[in-house]
């Protein structure tokens, strides 16, 4: 059943029958025939949005017919995003009806920090794949091709089949209400260290290595800086109630027992909205050790939030609820890649509280999961309207750095005066991709995105024995650590054998 869905022919013929369908649909209101009239009534669609949406799967059409890069007998993986959407509905259908399982039993054990050692740290071989098909599949693949490097970038097909009913099919679904109250502000008489690691959630074992490192230093801690754990975002595929209890809860490198004296926080990511965000607000941030810290002054989970010593303020801001509906994309100006969570939108809530709160005397670090630009120079996502929203509440240019995720590589940008890249000429002196805690990325990927103006360094596996996946070399996971001082901090980048790959000093200017 899974194998269909990723042959080509067979995904042009769905299409097909959805633009055949809306087609008799628009003829039939065109007739005015009283029950089509009366169902477009009651579920408010107009005939022009479905013109558009005829012209849009006619263009996917087109798209499919060029598209070479998928030899014959290969599962067919599309970059056109009403077809990714058509498939991905089409396998969280038969994942709703059993046809796709959980591996529960290669999900990883539970780290506890006080018993987690060194030796532990395992190189080599980690072919664990986290999914697998309760059927056998038909003739246009081998279960193997299905199973095989789940969640690497650009070769999962889960990956690539990530939420329909929350991207195309979203047209049928509301996503979940935002609170638009901050959580309490988390204020320290200490200076601070953060934990800061992104797209996180595979719950892969190497993803596993990198909570523990975390978890190692925690441990350490002489109890002279308050300490926080915080993910950028990011828990796949689709941001549902049982993916944050078998991948994220398990391998938290934050114990319960310590769940008040060390902060733990996550972002929302595009993957966590992709089912309306219900599993991100009222599962991952209602868990004890998250409430403690996301509750707002009424005990309700905040997705933006305000960490905060004596030196330095902490903004951590929600770019990924706001990105517009599936339906405006189709129907209107903005793009599918804005509705698929490409590009980061705040809430006008967000920008206002932010300049309420904002004490320029102090330095700022600004956290998201969007990027004001992206590092790759094949793609132009960016995150504009968060941008412009910030710098219409007259708190941009106050801003000292910002780390962001959503793409699964380590980078750090040059200062502002050294940039090349105009795309990144106004951004905050301080500027890093820190979005390689948890997606394999091979050679394959990264080298194809290698060519970026403006980077200071980029984690690309020198000098190590690289990890394996899937018996393919991937690039190293990791996760960065800041310590806040008077007018600098301290920044490092950590892979997930606890390996040391990039420090520097920032001071503010």
């Amino acid at each position: 059943m899974i194998a269909e869905y990723l042959d080509r022919s067979f995904v042009i013929s769905q299409l097909r029958d959805q633009r055949g369908f809306l087609i008799k649909l628009r003829r039939l209101a065109a007739k005015k025939d009283k029950a089509t009239l009366a169902s477009l009534k009651k579920n408010k669609i107009k005939p022009a949005q479905i013109d558009r949406a005829i012209a849009e799967l006619g263009r996917a059409l087109v798209a499919v017919k060029k598209d070479k890069s998928h030899p014959d007998g290969a599962p067919f993986i599309p970059r056109d995003p009403v077809t990714c959407s058509l498939q991905a509905g089409l396998t969280q259908l038969a994942s709703s009806k059993g046809k796709v399982r959980a591996r529960k039993d290669l999900l990883p054990a539970s780290p506890t920090r006080r018993t987690v050692k060194s030796a532990s740290r395992k190189k080599g071989p980690q072919t664990a794949a986290p999914l697998e098909l309760k059927e056998k599949p038909g003739a246009h693949a081998s279960a193997e091709s299905l199973r095989r490097a789940a969640f690497v970038e650009g070769d999962d097909i889960h990956y690539g089949l990530d939420g329909f009913f929350a991207k195309f099919g979203a047209l049928f679904t509301r996503r979940r209400k935002f609170n638009k109250n901050p959580a309490r502000t988390a204020k320290s008489t200490k200076p601070l260290r953060l934990f800061i690691f992104g797209d996180w959630g595979t719950g892969l074992p190497l993803a596993s290595a990198v909570t523990q490192r975390i978890g190692e230093q925690i441990a350490e801690d002489s109890g002279d800086r308050a300490q926080h754990v915080i993910h950028l975002g990011d828990v796949y595929y689709g941001g549902k109630e049982d993916e944050y209890i078998e991948r994220v809860f398990p391998s938290w490198p934050v114990a319960m027992a310590d769940r008040k004296k060390v902060g733990s926080w996550s972002l929302n990511g595009n993957h966590d909205m992709y089912e309306g965000g219900h599993g991100y607000f009222d599962t991952l941030l209602a868990e004890p050790r998250f409430l403690t810290w996301h509750a707002d002054s009424a005990g309700q989970p905040s997705s933006f939030f305000l960490i905060e010593d004596g030196n330095w303020q902490v903004f951590g801001l929600d770019t990924s609820w706001n990105a517009p509906s599936p339906g405006k994309a189709i129907f209107g100006k903005p793009t599918l890649k804005d509705a698929g969570g490409m590009n980061g939108f705040i809430t006008e809530e967000q920008a206002e509280w932010m300049a309420q709160v904002r004490n320029p005397a102090k330095g700022c670090i600004l956290l998201t999961h969007h990027q004001p630009a992206a590092s790759r120079t094949s793609e132009k996502q960016h995150a504009d309207q968060t941008i412009a929203l910030l710098q219409k509440a007259t708190v941009y240019h106050t801003i000292d750095a910002w780390l962001w995720g959503h793409e699964h590589r380590a980078v750090v940008f040059r200062p502002k005066i050294e940039r090349e890249d105009l795309r990144l000429a106004n951004a905050p002196e301080f500027c890093a991709c820190i979005g390689h805690g948890g997606v394999p990325v091979t050679d394959k990927n990264f080298e194809a995105t290698t060519t970026i103006a403006d980077v200071l360094w980029q984690e690309d596996g020198k000098g190590l024995v690289r990890p394996y996946y899937e018996d393919e070399k991937v690039m190293p996971f990791g996760f960065a650590r800041i310590e806040t001082e008077a007018g600098k901090f301290d920044f490092r980048i950590f892979d997930h054998d606890g390996n040391e790959r990039y420090a520097f000093v920032f001071t503010r200017s």
